[in-house]
């Protein structure tokens, strides 16, 4: 595989009824829907780009920009919550691409749109896999909030504006292995964040997620324990974006549930504990194809 000009090939925008999508449509297999996490500078590519070649051998990847990030822009204004109209837009692609059911897949900001997706599209969902939980879906039981990772995330493109150094700094809260912060991943973070289309959705996302009169509709642990599907929880436990804490709600509300937590692993279990992060997710995914 030669795995950029793949991907390259791979990378499709939809023009929809709901509104504009990008997505990456690679490999072969049942369909594994990929939502990467909130933070500035993120796509689908940059969230999952070094799991595409492992996971793409058995399934069919469709790995989606979320609105205002990566190819996907934000619509100037909305009438529902941000994670509500993403569902939407996931379910209108599903839909053009002739996709009746997909296991869904979701990092951080992810997670709250594929619980989002499962709630409102329940037969749409096959399993789901949720990677470090945001707070809306499973609250903290003990680590302080909000954290110092997450307030980066909100306060990025506040001013006085993007910058190299609260990259790096947001990046340092991100992962436990400071290695895998070379200059390179710094620096494709960064200008991703200096696209003009990119910075002003962004930004114009987390303002509207943040608006009290759509709060009730992000509230989604008050929901959980209404998901059938089975799933699966990874969690790295020096997450200090997200703490691991976090997955002590939703093993008591959720019905199919199973946790993994990994030592020694911060926010990007994806990065960090590659190959066992794909091991896990190809063996619990697959195992729904062996149920009569």
């Amino acid at each position: 595989m030669n795995d950029e000009a793949d991907l390259a090939m791979a990378s499709s925008t939809r023009e929809l009824a709901v509104g504009t999508v990008h997505y990456h449509d690679i490999g072969s297999g049942p369909p594994l829907v990929m939502l990467h996490g909130g933070g500035p500078g993120a796509s689908g590519q940059s969230n999952f780009g070094g799991n595409i070649p492992s996971l793409a051998k058995s399934f069919r990847l469709l790995i989606v920009d979320q609105p205002g990030y990566g190819g996907t822009p934000m619509p100037l204004s909305l009438s529902e919550h941000y994670l509500s109209y993403t569902a939407r837009l996931l379910d209108a692609l599903l839909a053009a691409l002739n996709v009746g059911r997909a296991h869904v897949l979701g990092n951080s900001l992810g997670t709250s749109t594929a619980v989002r997706f499962a709630l409102d599209f329940p037969g749409r969902m096959d399993r789901l896999v949720l990677m470090g939980p945001a707070g809306n879906v499973s609250p903290g039981m003990l680590a302080p909030r909000p954290t110092t990772g997450f307030q980066m995330v909100q306060n990025y493109y506040l001013p006085p504006g993007p910058s190299r150094d609260r990259m790096a700094a947001f990046l340092r809260e991100m992962v436990y292995d400071q290695s895998i912060l070379t200059d390179e991943l710094i620096d494709s973070r960064y200008a991703a964040t200096l696209h003009s289309g990119t910075s002003e959705g962004a930004a114009r996302m987390l303002e509207h997620y943040r608006r009290p009169e759509f709060a009730a509709q992000a509230q989604m642990w008050q929901e959980i324990h209404l998901i059938e599907n089975q799933t699966l929880i990874t969690w790295g436990l020096n997450d200090r974006v997200n703490p691991w804490d976090g997955a002590l709600f939703a093993l008591q509300a959720m019905k199919n549930v199973q946790l993994h937590v990994w030592s020694g692993c911060g926010h990007w279990a994806q990065v960090e504990r590659r190959a066992e992060f794909e091991r896990l997710v190809t063996s619990f995914l697959l195992d729904a194809e062996q149920v009569p």
